[in-house]
Formats: structure tokens, sequence, C-alpha cells
């Protein structure tokens, strides 16, 4: 492999860890929003909490006045009673009275039902109230963490993009304008290696001239069906011969 190519192949290694840096870098983002939106969801759960606390209240309310217009009612009836003069009109009323009663003990229970949901509200509510901080700390202290992350790898990207442009200008002009165009059409992959008799990176088998050309290494050699560039990996090669033969 020449020159040239060994510098683009060095080059490819810093434009992949740039995307690398980058793609961490759209991610983090979308976490944190992730993250404010269970937090935000959890205080409108507390908050919703609290409301069906307070309209337990106004219904207390009203079941509390309720019970109190049916007492007065009663009381009203059983005045009347005395004045009444018939037996008729006695069990008439005898017969309301009972009915206010029966309405009154309803009510009552009703009442039960309610200040049973009040206290089961007012033991969970501290708790509730506990585990939403519990949960709010966990959610920011990692905030924090990935905030910092992303200060970190901002100053790492910058780092990667300095060494990019030196091993930019180690290349040819030409072969760089080439390499790069490859690149931005390729998802950043712009020079891959020959595997056995195939592109690295569409795997397409190229012709047997192709593959002596790759493994000659002086020219550039783009692959007919992806247009990569394609080189020979010397070292991969040593490796794998050395593998078999240890085998």
């Amino acid at each position: 492999m020449n020159d040239k190519l060994k510098e683009l192949v060095k080059l490819q290694q810093i434009d992949i860890q740039v995307m690398q840096i980058e793609n961490k870098l759209e991610e983090i983002p979308e976490e944190i929003k992730g993250m404010d939106e269970r937090v935000e969801q959890l205080e409108v759960d507390f908050q919703n909490a609290s409301k069906e606390m307070n309209n337990l209240l106004v219904m207390k309310k009203e079941k509390d006045n309720d019970v109190l217009s049916i007492e007065e009612e009663i009381k009203k009836h059983q005045k009347e009673l005395n004045s009444l003069k018939s037996n008729e009109a006695y069990s008439a009323l005898l017969k309301e009275i009972e009915n206010c009663n029966k309405k009154k003990e309803e009510i009552e229970n009703e009442q039960l039902g309610i200040m049973e949901k009040e206290e089961q509200f007012i033991i969970n509510k501290d708790k509730r109230h506990k585990e939403l901080d519990e949960k709010k700390a966990v959610f920011n202290g990692k905030k924090k963490e990935l905030e910092d992350e992303i200060q970190r790898l901002n100053n790492l990207l910058a780092e990667t993009q300095s060494k990019r442009s030196d091993a930019a200008r180690g290349v040819e002009d030409t072969v760089l304008v080439q390499y790069d165009r490859i690149r931005v059409k390729k998802r950043g992959i712009g020079i891959v290696p020959l595997e056995e008799e195939a592109c690295g990176g569409c795997h397409m088998i190229m012709t047997p001239q192709e593959v002596s050309d790759v493994i000659r290494g002086q020219d550039t050699i783009v692959c007919s069906s992806c247009m990569r560039i394609v080189y020979f990996d010397e070292k991969k090669e040593e490796q794998q011969n050395k593998d078999l033969q240890n085998t």
C-alpha cells in the first residue's frame, strides 16, 4: 500500500472517531429531553393527586350539607306529626321520615368512603412527595453527568477535528476531494479494506484484475459497485496468515 493510501486510511479512522463523537452528541440531548419529560410527568401526576384530594374535600363538604338538610327535614316532619288528625296522614308522614332516614344513611355511607380515601391520601401524600423528590434528585444527578459528558465530548470533538485537519494535509488534494465526495454519499465511509476478493464496504466480489490492482496498491482503486476506495490491509493479511500457521 502506497503512502497516499496509508494517509487516507489514517484519515478515515479519524473521520470514524468524529462520527462516533457527533452521534453521541446527538443522542445525549434526546436522553436529557426524555428525562425532563419523565420528571414533568411525575410532577403532573402529583398535582393531579392533589387535585383529586381537593375534589374529595369539596364532595365531603357537599355531603355534610346534604346530611344537615335531611336532618332539618326530619325535625320538621317530626314536629308536624303532632298536628296531624288522620291516621292516613300520620302514616304517610312516618313513611316520609323513614325515607329521609334511609337517604341520610346512604349519604353517611358515602361520607365514610370519602373519609377513607382522604385518610389514605394523607398517609400516601408524604410518601409520594418523598418519592418524587428522590426521583428528581436521581434525574438531576444523571442530567448533570450527561451535561458534563456533552462538554467533554465537545472538547474531544474539537481535538479530533484538529487531528483531522492535520491528517487531511497529508493527503493529495485530488485524492482528498474524491474521498470526501464518496464519504459524504456513503454514510461517512469512503475507504474500505479488501476482504478476500470482496469490497469491505458493500461485500460485492471484485474482478481478479481489480483485486490484483488493490493488492499491488500503486493506484487508487474504487469498487465498481459502491464506488468506495478499496485498499489492501497488509497487517491484517499477515495476522491471518500467522493464525493459519498456528492452527
